[in-house]
């Protein structure tokens, strides 16, 4: 039954709304600048007859929308308003939302190629670990083979020189020998 009052209110207000339009269709409500402009030029006329424009007064306010016919259609018109501001947000809304998965994708893209970025400068930058660990172990085993030589030919010439000095003493004995008469 509420159903029924609701709808009937409805088609009362449409009704209202049809008489409201019908009626404001050949007047001028009050804040119309027209309803100005036709008072002004009536006061600045000489004044022919006050009872006529007394009733040209009367006829335009009569024709006027009652106060309720007015408040229903400023209640419709903000009902309205309201559906309108609603479909606006929610058309704002499907904007942003749309703005921001876009704004996600290109966050997303541009974390996905840092990252794939960073990745490959890790990779390169261990690659060349490597290889300076590669290069360090073959100029530790160079370093040690030259060492390893160095003291090879360090004995060497040690031993020569030892066997020098023994030729030399056995020299200068067998010289003593030879001078000994």
């Amino acid at each position: 039954m509420a159903e029924d009052d609701v709808d009937g209110e409805e088609c009362d207000e449409e009704a209202d709304e049809d008489d409201l339009a019908e009626s404001t269709q050949h007047s001028v409500s009050p804040n119309s600048q027209e309803l100005f402009l036709t008072q002004m030029e009536l006061a600045s006329q000489p004044s022919q007859d006050n009872e006529a424009m007394e009733e040209t007064s009367a006829a335009n306010f009569s024709s006027l929308p009652t106060p309720s016919q007015r408040l229903s259609k400023i209640r419709r018109r903000k009902k309205k308003t309201r559906e309108e501001m609603f479909s606006d947000i929610m058309e704002v809304t499907r904007k942003e939302r749309a703005h921001l998965n876009e704004w996600k994708e290109v966050v997303s893209k541009y974390r996905k190629d840092a990252s794939e970025c960073e990745d490959r400068r890790d990779t390169r930058d261990e690659r060349w670990r490597q290889e300076d660990r590669q290069e360090d172990q073959t100029w530790r085993q160079e370093d040690q083979r030259w060492r390893d030589e160095t003291l090879w030919l360090l004995r060497d010439q040690t031993d020569m020189l030892w066997r020098l000095v023994d030729l030399q003493e056995w020299q200068q004995d067998h010289r003593m020998l030879l001078h000994l008469p």
